[in-house]
């Protein structure tokens, strides 16, 4: 045990602390007098007492006390044998969080357990909190101030105001504070770009080889993001907003339509027409922060990161059929939050697919880190979800022809082909019109573009097109077994 003083007079200079914040704040805001632990004299102290208090409230709020006996399930492993108690030594905790000598982390250990420990730390009552016997571990990271945000979103979307919700505002500018500066382990940020070498696939389910034939026929329209007063809910927009939504690869595109067997999909591969912003959800999960224990702003941080992680897991966690328009409702409200701040510049979001089992997800090499495309969902925000239009010569008829061969032999190729007057050699764009008319039940409607006056940032590659028809479809399940048991009801005696 230390011979030096654990008195209040005792002083510790910022030289004998390892830890830089709490290095940083004693050199700014301490006396420049004799250390007691490394009997320099021109390097600024304070008081051993102020040191220890400061750890004590690391230690009340961080961490906690583990018990000495197994509890629970570690009866089974102590059983064995193969149970230590977790954590550490009181000691060795105040030693690693401070980044001292064990002789000052002694003198803290001494004076925390004349102050705390109401029967000394050797006393054979009940557990002291600085003991020999005590033993601590890191709490889980609190997140119940962003919790608490959350819940009050969803309960004013839900029940009081879905527009002009200033609350709600309020408390999505809370969580998503200060989210544009996070990057990961790998130092990637979370706000990535697609560049114009990038490709996004999207497709369209053909229920029949009539409707196959219309899509096809009616590229790139059939396959871009719907006219606004036909666009339906979706996970990231409410009815009546149109988004784009794609993938990064075709599994993916073709697993989140859910197409049931027997139908057609029809794969086209957009490019952006310059770079696009997009927040990776996904990259949440693996950001990493520096900072010291000591710092409330680096607590806040930690917690405000490890709620958007479980954020990540409810914005992606799949939905049941029926229950779409009230489960998507905070999602859609954060998408049109994301989109509307116009510090983040965004085009839209990326999110890891619920459809699609990521054999990766939880690898910690550079390769998974590297922006591992399958399974990534893409939603671009209405600016960001205009196409360019294709251009053909005035008067151009478009057939669709399928069918080739024998019936024996057939060729199941589907070929194009554009016949314009030879006198007309004017190019005029064709002017979108509805295709969703499955929707509506009734003919397509010729209309006007309804898009805003954006500058188209998508551009489909008409040589890219791909048809698969579905042949059956693979489920990733878990098991849950069911055990049943009959016995006697018997008086208790009461």
């Amino acid at each position: 045990m230390t011979t030096s003083p654990v008195t209040n007079n005792a002083m510790v200079c910022s030289e004998c602390i390892g830890e830089e914040y709490l290095n940083a704040e004693i050199r700014e805001s301490g006396t420049v007098t004799k250390c007691n632990y490394c009997n320099e004299l021109n390097h600024s102290a304070i008081p051993l007492h102020e040191l220890a208090e400061r750890i004590h409230e690391v230690l009340q709020e961080h961490y906690y006390r583990t018990s000495s006996e197994p509890e629970g399930i570690d009866l089974l492993a102590a059983r064995e044998g193969n149970w230590v108690q977790p954590g550490e030594s009181v000691l060795h905790v105040i030693m690693n969080i401070i980044d001292s000598s064990e002789e000052l982390a002694e003198s803290i250990y001494e004076y925390l357990s004349n102050t705390y420990d109401a029967w000394g730390k050797d006393a054979l009552c009940e557990p002291q909190p600085y003991d020999s016997e005590a033993y601590y571990a890191e709490r889980p990271i609190n997140t119940y101030d962003f919790q608490e945000h959350w819940s009050s979103f969803k309960s004013d979307v839900y029940k009081r105001a879905r527009f002009f919700n200033r609350n709600a505002e309020d408390s999505l500018d809370h969580i998503f504070n200060g989210i544009w500066e996070l990057k990961t382990h790998y130092n990637k940020p979370v706000i990535r770009t697609l560049t114009t070498e990038d490709c996004i696939f999207r497709v369209r389910i053909a229920d029949s080889p009539k409707k196959l034939e219309k899509i096809i026929k009616e590229l790139p329209d059939s396959l871009g993001a719907p006219l606004a007063r036909y666009a339906k809910a979706g996970r990231m927009n409410a009815e009546g907003i149109s988004m784009f939504y794609g993938a990064m690869d075709k599994q993916t595109c073709i697993a989140e339509v859910r197409s049931p067997v027997g139908s057609s999909v029809i794969i086209g591969r957009f490019y952006p027409l310059r770079d696009l912003r997009l927040l990776d959800l996904s990259r949440l999960k693996d950001v990493y922060l520096s900072g010291s224990i000591f710092d409330k702003n680096h607590i806040e941080a930690l917690s405000r990161l490890r709620f958007l992680e479980l954020l990540v897991d409810e914005i992606s966690m799949p939905i049941m059929p029926g229950t779409e328009s009230r489960d998507y409702l905070p999602t859609q409200i954060v998408s049109e939050y994301l989109a509307s701040k116009s510090g983040l510049k965004l085009d839209g979001v990326m999110y890891s697919s619920s459809q699609i089992f990521q054999e990766h997800e939880d690898t910690d090499n550079e390769k998974s880190e590297n922006c591992n495309k399958e399974g990534m969902n893409i939603v671009l925000f209405p600016h960001a979800s205009v196409q360019k239009p294709y251009e053909v010569p005035d008067g151009t008829t478009i057939s669709v022809h399928t069918n080739f061969g024998p019936p024996d032999d057939p060729d199941d190729s589907i070929y194009i082909s554009e016949e314009y007057p030879e006198s007309k050699i004017k190019k005029n764009k064709l002017k979108r019109k509805e295709i969703f008319d499955t929707f509506i039940g009734c003919k397509p409607i010729v209309l006007d573009d309804e898009f805003p006056d954006y500058d188209p940032r998508l551009q489909l590659d008409m040589n890219s097109i791909e048809v698969e028809t579905i042949k059956g479809v693979k489920y990733l399940s878990n098991t849950r077994y069911v055990s049943r048991h009959r016995y006697n009801k018997k008086d208790d005696g009461f």
